[in-house]
């Protein structure tokens, strides 16, 4: 194309209807158009980059809570109250994961807006640098004792379950429990229905089971202590508040870079001032 256009223009200038100067103009303005396309076309490449990558962050915890949301009524419905509770925790955190996630992510903005969080997302540009700072700071204490928490939880579910129950069940997986009545096929054991005299005699002698206690007798399921279940949850949960820690304190830094900003800004203009 470009030398057909030189040919043309050749042609033209030959002719006297085209001036060199007319030319060089035509080729400049072709240029730049083509410039200002790819750059139109970088622009809106990095775009879908930065929204792809903000909800990255986003995603996990909003699949992570409907799952929670829909596993609550299940686990309610069995009586299996350690799973309920880690279920809620869980919903909680990830409520307020999502939340930090969509402040924090400037191309969400715009989207959250209608939906009722404008005032929510955009008082910062109405707070001091300072303010900033200690709400990034009351965001950072939250997300740390929430991962801590779910951390604890995680360790504590997984090492009751392998270090108790495991052992005394004779193994760790369904229908592979030698030490259980009905090698852990609860639900149809006529030696011991739902193995509940198992279960309470394991109670007795490990109390700390109780922290994940088994379903109601009258419950259709193989299951008993829920500390297995509860241990893998909340370690999902813990890689969730994990990643919301990590958001937090990209704010917190850069809060507090905007704090000694202002600082050295202020004592700019004092110097001035004084001279």
């Amino acid at each position: 194309m470009s030398d057909i256009r030189l040919r043309y223009e050749n042609r033209f200038l030959s002719s006297g209807w085209l001036t060199r100067a007319d030319a060089l103009d035509s080729t400049r303005l072709v240029f730049l158009s083509a410039k200002a396309g790819r750059t139109a076309r970088r622009m809106d490449r990095a775009n879908a980059q930065a929204l792809a990558g903000d909800a990255l962050k986003i995603i996990p915890s909003c699949v992570w809570c409907i799952v929670c949301l829909v596993a609550i009524p299940s686990y309610a419905s069995i009586d299996w109250h350690g799973a309920v509770f880690t279920a809620i925790f869980s919903m909680c955190l990830c409520i307020l994961a999502a939340r930090d996630a969509i402040y924090l992510s400037p191309t969400m903005k715009p989207l959250a807006a209608p939906f009722g969080y404008r005032l929510a997302l955009d008082d910062e540009e109405m707070l001091s640098a300072l303010q900033n700072e200690r709400k990034a700071l009351t965001k950072f204490r939250f997300a740390a004792a929430f991962l801590f928490t779910s951390a604890f939880l995680t360790v504590f579910f997984l090492a009751t379950f392998y270090a108790v129950i495991a052992p005394a069940a004779g193994g760790a997986s369904a229908g592979n429990r030698s030490k259980m009545p009905c090698d852990g096929e609860c639900e149809e054991c006529i030696e011991d229905p739902d193995c509940h005299e198992w279960s309470e005699a394991l109670l007795r002698k490990h109390p700390v089971v109780g922290i994940c206690p088994p379903p109601r007798r009258s419950a259709d399921t193989d299951v008993t202590f829920s500390c297995s279940a509860d241990g893998y949850w909340m370690l999902v949960t813990t890689f969730i508040a994990a990643v919301w820690l990590a958001l937090v304190t990209r704010q917190l830094r850069m809060a507090a870079a905007r704090v000694a900003q202002s600082a050295v800004n202020s004592i700019g203009t004092e110097m001035q001032a004084g001279v």
